[in-house]
Formats: C-alpha cells, structure tokens, sequence
C-alpha cells in the first residue's frame, strides 16, 4: 500500500508531464498561475486518491486492515498522494530544461530525485507529528493530527513552488 500512490501517479499522468507541448497555451490563458498549477495536479490527485481508497477499503472489508485504523488511514490518503502528484509535476517542468538528455527521454531516470522529495515531504509531516504527539498529552490522535497537518503544509510549499515553475518555464527549452 506504501508505494501504491507513486504507481497510480505514474500512470495518472494527465497534467503537466503530458501537456508540456502546451506550455505557451497554458501561459496565456486568463486566469492566475495557481489556478492552472491547481487545475494540472487536481484530476491525477483525486484519480490516485480513489483507487487508494477502494484499495484500502477492500483491505478492511476483507480484514487486512484493522478497522480503527481505516478511518484515519482514509482520512490520510489524499493527503499522501498530494505531494506525490505535485512532485511528479515539479520533475516535469523542472526536468526538461535541467535534467541530461538521458532524463528527458526516460523518466525513469527522474525516479531517484523522485524518491528523495517524497522523503523530504515526510520530514515536516514527522516533526509536527511529534510536535502533535507531545503537545497533547502524547496521543497517538495528536501525532496523526500533527503528521496530517505537516502533509498539508508540505503540499502547499510544493503548490506553490510548481506554480513558481510553470510561470518560469520556458517552453522553448521543451522537447
């Protein structure tokens, strides 16, 4: 279930890493960058975020899961697969004008920068989650509120750091 998240976005690709041929379309339409960095990652996120939770609730159907983990852990899904969707979209714009020639023509070659941003992303969810933890007289609700809340951030700063970047881009630099 750990890595479901990244193999549904990889293959939930319709957003920047498919459209950056329209780049130049994109940049003029009538409306703020957020608007389409937001627009671009929201499809894949909710696509990825479902089949997480059919996943997870056929695991608790079939008891996989025990069931006052269920809760929480569909309350965390979209959360997790957020930063995943938006680092996948950073790498599209981020790469083509800054990875070698051998990244452009295989992502695969993206995956390690990839796999460490996904586990830069935990680092705030981890520290508010112990922050959550002791601030609440050490309940486990208050370590899942606090990682919750340090997901969310993390998304955010990663929102608005691909906005950063698609109104950077240069989509004369796209192949």
């Amino acid at each position: 279930v750990l890595f479901l998240p990244t193999l549904i976005s990889s293959y939930a690709s319709f957003d920047f890493r498919r459209d950056l041929e329209n780049l130049p379309l994109l940049k003029q339409l009538p409306v703020a960058a957020w608007k389409v960095a937001w627009a671009e990652v929201s499809v894949p996120w909710m696509a990825a975020s479902a089949v997480l939770y059919l996943v997870l609730l056929a695991a608790g159907l079939t008891g996989r899961v025990e069931r006052p983990l269920l809760g929480p852990s569909l309350l965390a899904a979209p959360l997790v697969v957020l930063p995943i969707v938006v680092l996948d979209n950073i790498l599209a714009l981020w790469g083509p004008s800054r990875a070698p020639e051998a990244a452009r023509s295989t992502p695969a070659a993206l995956a390690p920068l990839r796999f460490l941003g996904f586990v830069a992303c935990l680092g705030p969810a981890g520290l508010l989650g112990v922050l959550g933890f002791f601030l609440t007289g050490e309940t486990i609700q208050g370590a899942f509120a606090g990682g919750l809340a340090g997901l969310l951030l993390t998304s955010g700063a990663l929102l608005a750091y691909l906005t950063h970047l698609f109104v950077r881009a240069d989509p004369s630099r796209v192949e």
